[in-house]
C-alpha cells in the first residue's frame, strides 16, 4: 500500500524537473517559469557576492574599496549618460524584432568604443576631483571593460523578451563566478584594489563570450538608422530614466567621496550594498520578469491588475521581513563575517536598509509603467528623487557624515511610495487595495521582531555570535506562523485582500 503514493511522489517530481526545463505555452505558467529561474540566478549571484565580499572585506582595506569606488562612479557615469534603452524598447516592441538587432548591436558596439576613450582621457580629472591620485590608473584600466562590453552579443535580449530565463540564468551566472573566482584569488594573493580590477575585467570578458554560446543570433555592422531611431523614440525615457538612477544611485556616493575621504566612501558603499540585498537581490527577479509579463497583457486590464497585484505581494512578503531581519542580526553579521575594522559602517548600513525597503516596493510600479507605455511617468518620479537628493544629501552629510548621507537617501525615496499611488489610480484599484495588500507583511515582521528582541533580552548570551544561528531560523518560523494566521482567518489569499477583482469586471 506504501507503494502507490510513493510512485505518485516520484511522478510530481518528474514532472517538476520536466516543467523546469519545458514550461509549455501558457503565459502564467511561463511566467511562473521565469521567475524560479530569476530567482534561482538571484539566489546563486548572492551567494557568490557574498563570498566575495567576506573575503574581499577581510583582506582589503576601506581604502582599496573606496579608490575602486571612485572609478566605478567615473564609469558608472560615462555609461549611464549614454544610454540607448534598447534593450527595454527591444523587450516592449510588439511584433518581431530582427529587423532592428543589427542596428541596435552597431550602436552598442559603437558607444563601447566611445566610452572607453573617453575615460582614458577622463581618469586625471576624475582623480582630481576626488582628491585620489591612485584612480587615475584603476579608471584607465576600466575602459578595456568598457571597450570589451560593446561587443557582447545583442540576441541575449530574446532571453527577457521571450521569457527564456532558464537560459538566462545559464548566461549571466558564468560571469558571476568568474568574478569571484578572480577578486578572490587576486586579493589574496595582491591585497590590494587591483584584485577587484582584474575580476572586473575578468567578468565583463567571460559574459562576452557566454553570450556568443548561449544564443545564436550572430549580429553584423549595419547602417540602418531608421531602425536605430525607431528603437529610440521609446528607448528616450530608459535613458532618462536610467541617468536619474544614476543619480539616484550614486549621489549620495559622489558627496561622501568628496566631502570626507575614500575612506568613508569605502565604509559607505559597502554599507549600501549589504543594505541593497533587500532592493536589488531579495526582489529583483520578480521585478525582471513582472516586465515582459505585464507587457504581454498591457491591453487587458483585468490581467494587468491580477498581474501588478501579485507582483506587489510577492515582493513585499519577501521584502518587509527580510528588511526587518536583516535590521536585527547586522550589527553580529557585520562583526563576524567582515571584521571589527567595518564596524564603523553601521550606523549608516541601519539607516540604508529602510532605503532598500522603500525602493524595493515602490519599484514594482516601473514595470507597469513600462509595459502601458508610460515610462515618461517613471521618469517623473525618479526625477523628483534625484531633486530631493540633490537638496539634502551635501548638508546632511557634511554635518553627519556617512549617517547623514544614508538619511539623505531615506528621505529622498519618498517618490516611490508615491508611485504605489499612481499605480493605484491607473488601474482604478481601491483605495484600500494596495494598504492592505502591505499590511498583512509588515503585521508579520512585527511580530517577528517582537519575539526576536524578547528572546535576545531575556537570555543575554544569544546576543552574540550565536544570534546569527538561531534568529533566522526563529525569524522566519514566527513570520510563517503570522501570515498563515492571516491567511486562515484575514482572507490573505494568493492574490491579497483582492481575489474578488475578477467578479467585478
Amino acid at each position: 500500500m506504501a507503494i502507490e503514493p510513493q510512485r505518485n511522489e516520484s511522478g510530481r517530481i518528474r514532472r517538476a524537473v520536466r516543467w523546469l526545463f519545458d514550461p509549455g505555452e501558457s503565459l502564467g505558467s511561463r511566467t511562473l517559469n521565469a521567475g524560479v529561474w530569476g530567482f534561482a540566478l538571484n539566489s546563486s549571484g548572492r551567494l557568490l557576492r557574498t563570498i566575495r565580499t567576506i573575503v574581499i572585506a577581510r583582506v582589503l582595506a576601506p581604502d582599496d574599496l573606496g579608490l575602486f569606488g571612485v572609478a566605478l562612479l567615473s564609469m558608472g557615469l560615462l555609461e549611464t549618460f549614454t544610454q540607448s534603452g534598447f534593450h527595454a524598447a527591444l523587450i516592449q516592441r510588439p511584433g518581431g524584432i530582427d529587423d532592428y538587432l543589427d542596428a541596435a548591436w552597431t550602436v552598442q558596439l559603437l558607444r563601447g568604443f566611445v566610452l572607453s576613450m573617453t575615460l582614458l582621457a577622463g581618469a586625471p580629472l576624475v582623480a582630481a576631483f576626488f582628491d585620489a591620485p591612485e584612480a587615475a590608473g584603476i579608471v584607465r584600466a576600466l575602459a578595456l571593460v568598457m571597450l570589451i562590453g560593446g561587443l557582447s552579443n545583442i540576441g541575449v535580449v530574446y532571453f527577457d523578451r521571450e521569457l527564456q530565463f532558464r537560459e538566462r540564468f545559464v548566461f549571466r551566472s558564468v560571469p558571476q563566478l568568474a568574478d569571484l573566482v578572480v577578486s578572490a584569488t587576486a586579493a589574496i594573493v595582491l591585497r590590494n584594489v587591483w584584485a577587484l580590477v582584474l575580476g572586473l575585467v575578468a567578468t565583463e570578458v567571460v559574459k562576452v563570450i557566454a553570450s556568443y554560446v548561449a544564443h545564436p543570433y550572430r549580429p553584423r555592422l549595419s547602417s540602418d538608422w531608421r531602425k536605430a531611431r525607431e528603437l529610440f523614440r521609446f528607448g528616450v525615457w530608459v535613458f532618462a530614466s536610467s541617468m536619474l538612477v544614476y543619480l539616484m544611485l550614486n549621489l549620495d556616493d559622489i558627496m561622501v567621496g568628496k566631502v570626507l575621504s575614500t575612506a568613508d566612501l569605502g565604509y559607505y558603499q559597502l554599507a549600501f550594498s549589504i543594505s541593497a540585498l533587500v532592493s536589488t537581490q531579495m526582489t529583483s527577479a520578480v521585478i525582471q520578469v513582472a516586465f515582459p509579463a505585464l507587457s504581454m497583457v498591457q491591453n487587458d486590464l483585468p490581467r494587468l491588475r491580477r498581474g501588478y497585484l501579485r507582483t506587489l505581494q510577492l515582493v513585499a512578503v519577501v521584502a518587509i521581513p527580510f528588511a526587518g531581519g536583516l535590521w536585527f542580526i547586522g550589527p553580529q553579521m557585520v562583526e563576524v563575517l567582515l571584521g571589527s575594522r567595518w564596524l564603523p559602517l553601521l550606523p549608516a548600513f541601519e539607516v540604508l536598509v529602510l532605503w532598500g525597503l522603500i525602493r524595493s516596493l515602490g519599484s514594482t510600479s516601473n514595470p507597469l509603467l513600462k509595459a502601458v507605455g508610460k515610462p515618461h511617468i517613471v521618469t517623473a518620479v525618479q526625477l523628483a528623487t534625484v531633486a530631493m537628493l540633490a537638496a539634502t544629501v551635501y548638508p546632511l552629510t557634511k554635518s553627519g557624515g556617512i549617517v547623514g548621507a544614508a538619511w539623505a537617501t531615506v528621505i529622498a525615496a519618498i517618490p516611490f511610495l508615491a508611485s504605489l499611488f499612481i499605480v493605484s489610480r491607473l488601474l482604478a484599484l481601491p483605495r484600500s487595495a494596495i494598504p492592505s495588500l502591505l499590511a498583512v507583511p509588515a503585521g508579520a515582521t512585527g511580530i517577528m521582531l517582537a519575539v526576536l528582541f524578547l528572546l535576545k533580552g531575556i537570555a543575554p548570551v544569544l546576543a552574540g555570535p550565536w544570534l546569527l544561528m538561531w534568529a533566522p531560523v526563529v525569524g522566519v518560523v514566527m513570520y510563517g506562523l503570522a501570515v498563515g494566521g492571516a491567511r486562515r482567518y484575514l482572507g490573505y489569499a494568493r492574490e491579497g485582500f483582492l481575489p474578488r477583482l475578477d467578479a467585478q469586471q
